[in-house]
């Protein structure tokens, strides 16, 4: 297992499940927060709560992970380079594309700690470089 500095981490899935499944896998050594809805999310992001990673699912019902994204451009656009995309069903055109387009991370589901946990270390390691 690779260790880490301790990161406020915020889960966007529109499946409980996998808030679960995140927080069984870095906590205690992580903060989380998950929400089923990506408005709740941005919600939280513009009341200034602050998190260092920002996992986010590409393909949710209301508003998409693509959809999110292009608001955190508009209104928090601090917060794009900590946003790492989870998929497992981006199979349609429309969310190919976006993360062609984007140069975020992204990993895809189902994954593994190890996983996980190296995403957590390059995004530290470029927010020192």
């Amino acid at each position: 297992m690779t260790e880490t500095a301790s990161h406020r981490i915020l889960v966007i899935d529109d499946e409980p499940a996998m808030g679960r499944l995140v927080r069984r896998y870095l906590e205690p050594r992580h903060q989380i927060t998950f929400e089923q809805h990506a408005a709740d999310a941005f919600a939280r992001l513009r009341s200034g709560e602050p998190f260092d990673v920002i996992l986010c699912d590409v393909i949710m019902p209301r508003l998409s992970g693509a959809a999110f994204f292009r608001q955190l451009q508009v209104v928090l656009p601090e917060h794009c380079q900590r946003l790492v995309f989870m998929t497992g069903g981006a199979r349609n055109s429309e969310a190919l594309a976006f993360l062609d387009m984007v140069p975020n991370r992204r990993i895809d589901k189902p994954f593994s700690l190890r996983v996980l946990e190296l995403e957590l270390l390059r995004l530290q390691m470029s927010k020192n470089k």
